[in-house]
């Protein structure tokens, strides 16, 4: 409390990184929930992510057409394949392609006759349906998502947005904070 009235008498800032850092593990475990589920369950309703979800439809990147990433436009042909099999099953873009770390690492790497472009360059530039390749530390090395980006296959629902939330302990000589968030991704299939 001595703290926080130096700062508003003197005008010396307060130290916010502990909010911030816990801010960022509240972002962090939402991500994990986004792409992992979770074990958090409320009677029969699972939380499910993009990886575990019933009625995904999952492949090996060869039977996508392509293959290991780290050979040469393996990436780009996986990613149509995986893009063609979606059209093929109704879904119309545009879409999102997360990546594993070493995949993507792989993404970066040099390619064509002249290696003036990266692979992620090419895919970015050939497949218009594409709105972003990221990188998703949160997924398995060999894990590659393709998401349709609407409301119809996937969003976010929100019951309590990122918050500060604080208490006084010891007749107010002290203030406890913890940062909430209620917020759960809902993955939809027919």
């Amino acid at each position: 409390m001595r703290t926080l009235e130096a700062s508003r008498k003197v005008g010396e800032s307060l130290d916010v990184t502990q909010a911030r850092v816990a801010t960022l593990k509240v972002r962090e475990a939402l991500e994990d929930m986004y792409f992992n589920g979770s074990s958090i369950q409320m009677q029969s309703f699972k939380v499910y992510g993009l990886t575990n979800a019933p009625n995904r439809l999952t492949d090996t990147a060869a039977n996508f057409g392509g293959g290991d990433f780290a050979t040469d436009t393996n990436g780009h042909k996986t990613i149509t394949g995986m893009i063609a099999a979606l059209i093929a099953l109704g879904f119309t873009g545009p879409f999102g392609v997360y990546v594993a770390h070493t995949q993507y690492s792989q993404l970066l790497a040099l390619t064509g006759d002249n290696k003036t472009e990266t692979q992620l360059t090419v895919i970015q530039r050939t497949i218009p349906d594409v709105k972003f390749v990221k990188r998703a530390p949160r997924l398995a090395d060999g894990i590659t998502v393709v998401v349709q980006l609407t409301a119809e296959v996937v969003d976010l629902a929100i019951g309590q947005d990122i918050t500060p939330l604080s208490w006084q302990e010891f007749g107010g000589l002290m203030n406890e904070f913890r940062i909430l968030m209620a917020a759960v991704p809902r993955i939809k299939f027919d």
